[in-house]
């Protein structure tokens, strides 16, 4: 695999991520163009409801206020993903976390960053990889990756294997040895021997 990303590119705050284990361009077959279309689209039919949905739509009145508010926030992060789907993206792992980049017109439009100790898993099918978030908040992320697929799961797997060792290694306290009445009088005697041989000498 070619490396990609030059570590005079990488951002001070990326540095914490560690050596860097590979990095590749991923150029997605769908054009930029549908995407724009997709996205005027979708962008017309929400402003054509909040207009005149309820008019065409009477039963619109009856929805909760609070899934109106819940639909119109999820429209900002809907346009970006979509938006990111026709633009190429630089992917690089680490061996703390891994780092995507939004190319679009040979410029940097988004920076991401995770880390491997946040997934307990990972998956991989012919378009890329799947890392599986420890908890159900946080979302799943797609690495894509179709023509280094087997490379880049075993590294997503033998890293987030080592970040899962290094937390319970790090969390687990060894539990002290219980100390029984039997056990203090032979310490206590033993401790008497000692400095009696050291007054002998």
């Amino acid at each position: 695999m070619k490396n990609m990303l030059k570590n005079n590119n990488v951002k001070e705050e990326f540095t914490q991520l560690g050596e860097l284990l590979t990095s590749w361009k991923y150029i997605p077959k769908r054009s930029n163009k549908f995407l724009y279309f997709m996205l005027g689209i979708l962008g017309g039919l929400v402003l054509f409801l909040l207009y005149y949905g309820e008019n065409l739509l009477p039963w619109l009145k009856k929805l909760p206020a609070i899934f109106i508010y819940i639909a119109l926030f999820l429209i900002s992060p809907l346009l970006k993903y979509l938006s990111g789907l026709g633009k190429d993206q630089e992917w690089s792992l680490f061996k703390n976390g891994y780092m995507v980049r939004v190319i679009d017109k040979d410029k940097v439009t988004e920076e991401k960053m995770g880390w491997w100790k946040d997934f307990k898993s990972c998956t991989f099918d012919k378009k890329g990889v799947k890392l599986i978030p420890k908890t159900a908040l946080q979302q799943s992320v797609r690495i894509f990756a179709p023509h280094n697929t087997t490379a880049v799961y075993s590294i997503c797997r033998e890293q987030i294997s080592i970040a899962y060792a290094y937390q319970i290694e790090h969390t687990v306290k060894i539990p002290e040895r219980s100390r029984s009445a039997q056990q203090k009088y032979l310490d206590k005697m033993e401790q008497k021997l000692r400095d009696r041989e050291s007054r002998n000498k």
